[in-house]
């Protein structure tokens, strides 16, 4: 990652939603330079995925506005994919200046709160809005019990995230997601959250996603005494221990990966470190 700053734009507005329109625009005039080398770096399929999926939905024909356009990313994928008729608006001059060299956007650029769009009621076909973090004002979400879902699938790149005012709400919502199994109530859903990678969940509140969110990043990485103990206790070889706990490769590459983490020369992953400690309650489970 080239520029930190531009890493911590998803995660600063999903765990600090409170933003008004100016930091907003502030954010993203400072992020610009780097946004597009950095969304490289990611290997960000927000724009790709999304395109293809509006794609299938809407024909090219369509008169489209592409809200919170940002650099253009959407929407050159969308000309690619043979829409003609692009109007793009966002709030950031930094980032419409990039998506303006870009020149794909016939029916023009627009510097505006997406919430309010200057345009001509009924003039378009379709709106498309990938990866827009907008603001909330007059509200303070992580002080509202209102429940919150967080579905985070191993394709995605950001989690989707809702929050309602009631729990039955939400999960009517959840239940909306082509992929969910029936969910029968709160308990079900919880269960199935449970199961997609981390952070998905239940919350009660934004506050409790944020706690769960840091907490994550903040997890302890097992030492080479915790991997011997570790390792000991469940009877395992060094290779059979490294399989269990999500490290690939051949069995003699296993053997030495788990052989140097217990001599010290380095300590095991975050990732391994959290499934060491699944496997380790899992037993104790049984």
């Amino acid at each position: 990652m080239n520029n930190p700053k531009i890493a911590n734009v998803g995660s600063n507005w999903v765990l600090n939603p409170n933003h008004t329109i100016d930091a907003i625009e502030e954010e993203f005039d400072l992020s610009a330079p780097a946004y597009e080398q950095s969304s490289f770096d990611w290997d960000y399929r927000g724009a790709d995925d999304g395109a293809a999926f509006f794609a299938r939905l809407v024909s090219p024909h369509s008169r489209v506005v592409d809200a919170g356009c940002g650099s253009g990313l959407v929407g050159q994928r969308l000309g690619e994919l043979g829409f003609g008729d692009l109007t793009g608006c966002d709030i950031s001059s930094a980032m419409l200046a990039l998506a303006r060299e870009k020149n794909i956007y016939s029916g023009g650029l627009y510097k505006t709160d997406i919430q309010a769009l200057p345009l001509e009621a009924n003039g378009y076909g379709a709106l498309v809005c990938i990866a827009v973090f907008s603001a909330y004002t007059g509200i303070n979400l992580k002080g509202n019990a209102m429940p919150l879902a967080i579905v985070f699938t191993d394709n995605d790149i950001m989690p989707s995230i809702w929050s309602e005012d009631t729990d039955e709400i939400l999960l009517q919502r959840l239940n909306r997601i082509v992929f969910a199994p029936e969910l029968i109530d709160v308990n079900s859903a919880r269960e199935w959250l449970a199961l997609l990678p981390e952070p998905s969940g239940w919350f009660a509140t934004t506050q409790e996603a944020a706690n769960y969110t840091a907490r994550l990043k903040q997890e302890k990485r097992a030492t080479a005494e915790d991997v011997t103990q570790a390792r000991e206790k469940l009877g395992l070889s060094r290779a059979d221990f490294a399989e269990a706990i999500g490290i690939g490769g051949n069995s003699n590459t296993r053997h030495k990966t788990i052989y140097d983490i217990e001599k010290g020369k380095f300590l095991l992953s975050s990732g391994a470190s959290r499934s060491l400690r699944a496997v380790l309650t899992a037993r104790e489970l049984e």
